[in-house]
């Protein structure tokens, strides 16, 4: 849908989206890959971590029109980015996946899309949702690390101490990157057909 109306997509940085989306698939595919073949891949999703986290920084910093929040924006980012390095080389190291990197990651994108909500709430005349795409972005990210931060937060007990009965719960990340994605596809729907009534 992203790639289909990119030439659409209003405003421009949701184009930015076509490339991630296409990185998440190629670190899907290949995460799949190195699965099969028996060889550890969690290296790659604590780099894929790293990756979303500072894409979503860049869109919030787009959306979000306050200038203390864009500040914030950056703080976080540094400190997030000093996380990272801990992690990588005094801590666990890169070839067990870091679930509270993620977590962490996921709280902090939680809070930018909080403050988009707010932004969008503060407009004096609240706005048609189909004129803005990243509502309907935020919301499957909303859906999204809402239901996974908690859930690769307590990945390790779960499988050291319950791992028969979390099995029964491995469909929940596939059933919340569903939902993410939809969400995400009406996004850059509406996007297109904004742009679409600009230009008539």
């Amino acid at each position: 849908m992203c790639l289909l109306h990119y030439g659409k997509l209003d405003p421009p940085y949701v184009k930015h989206f076509a490339w991630f989306l296409l990185f998440t698939a190629l670190v899907e595919t290949t995460g799949y890959y190195l699965a099969r073949q028996s060889i550890n891949n969690h290296w790659l999703y604590n780099l894929f971590t790293v990756v979303q986290f500072f894409f979503l920084a860049f869109i919030y910093y787009q959306a979000i029109d306050a200038a203390r929040v864009k500040k914030a924006i950056l703080v976080l980012s540094c400190l997030f980015l000093a996380l990272c390095l801990v992690t990588a080389f005094l801590w666990q190291g890169w070839k067990t996946f870091d679930q509270y990197l993620f977590a962490a990651g996921g709280m902090i994108i939680l809070l930018w899309i909080g403050l988009y909500f707010i932004q969008l709430m503060m407009n004096p005349q609240f706005p048609e949702l189909k004129q803005y795409p990243m509502f309907w972005i935020s919301v499957g990210l909303l859906f999204y690390f809402i239901g996974i931060t908690p859930f690769y937060s307590l990945m390790d007990y779960l499988i050291t101490y319950h791992r028969e009965e979390a099995r029964k719960y491995f469909f929940i990340p596939q059933l919340l990157i569903v939902i993410k994605h939809a969400l995400f596809g009406i996004g850059f729907l509406c996007s297109s057909q904004t742009t679409q009534e600009y230009s008539s």
